[in-house]
């Protein structure tokens, strides 16, 4: 998911409902990778809305 302020754009790199991290670039976010530490019930929560909303831009990795 794409977040652009005025002055920085922050990538959230989401696998399976599990926050990965926040990068600058999609070169950083393809090699963000973590163990899966299984389902996040609250960054499920957190996430949702913002992802189905169609307001921020997704990129797949």
């Amino acid at each position: 998911m794409v977040e652009t302020g005025v002055e920085m754009t922050q990538i959230h790199v989401i696998d399976h409902w599990f926050w990965l991290g926040s990068v600058s670039t999609e070169a950083e976010a393809r090699q963000l990778q973590r163990a899966r530490q299984g389902f996040d019930h609250d960054g499920y929560k957190i996430l949702c809305r913002p992802l189905l909303s169609g307001v921020f831009p997704l990129i797949e990795l």
